[in-house]
């Protein structure tokens, strides 16, 4: 018999093709008089700075930062392929978590020329250029490696290790979702900090990949 997660995974995936059968690439874009804006979502209530502003859990852009100087969007971003990351049925695979298939997350997009990051997370929502266009790799959950260096959910891993770094699916230990996890040849990643065996205990089941990095750093497992 097929393994059930795969059929989940599978479903999901079906859904999510097919609901967005019918949406432009320019979902993400707002035309109003002569600017141009970036929408994504914005969950932290109505704000207002300098290059954005928020209404209605959405935040516009009107400026991307490219080499940490702003740009207006309508001199910078090639509005007609700027679309988000995963683009196509092949990198959605290549998330292969359902969970985010079904939760996708709005970190990363790219035109045809350029990668950007939206940032969330931060005091001050930040849209930055960070790459070329085929200078990214995702490589599990919300986990991309663009160029030489490894993000989740737009935030920088700083300690990952660029060659020996992976990302293993783990079941929760109160869900029923697996999680997405990052694992290189010294640390274990809960996002983008690194994770302690007994914190990772707490959380998640152990597998058999995970039992295998245990067995080369003394894991305390009871």
């Amino acid at each position: 018999m097929e393994n059930p997660k795969k059929v989940v995974f599978y479903f999901v995936l079906l859904i999510l093709i097919f609901s967005c059968k019918g949406q432009e690439k320019n979902d993400f874009i707002l035309k109003r008089n002569d600017d141009i804006f970036i929408k994504v979502p914005f969950l932290l209530g109505e704000r207002r700075g300098e290059n954005f502003f928020v209404e209605n859990d959405t935040i516009f852009f009107k400026t991307v930062k490219i080499n940490g100087i702003e740009t207006e969007i309508k001199n910078s971003i090639d509005i007609e392929s700027f679309a988000l990351i995963p683009i196509n049925i092949k990198e959605k695979k290549e998330i292969n978590n359902p969970y985010y298939l079904s939760n996708p997350f709005y970190n990363y997009f790219k035109d045809r020329n350029h990668i950007y990051i939206y940032r969330d997370d931060l005091p001050t929502p930040q849209f930055f250029q960070i790459g070329k266009a085929k200078e990214y790799k995702i490589l599990g959950g919300a986990y991309l490696k663009i160029n030489d260096k490894i993000y989740w959910r737009g935030i920088e891993v700083l300690n990952a290790d660029i060659n020996s770094f992976k990302v293993v699916n783990i079941q929760r230990n109160k869900s029923g979702w697996q999680a997405s996890i990052g694992m290189d040849k010294k640390h274990i990643y809960s996002g983008d900090k690194v994770m302690r065996y007994e914190e990772f205990s707490k959380h998640y089941f152990l597998n058999k990949q995970i039992l295998s990095w245990c067995k080369l750093h003394d894991c305390n497992i009871k």
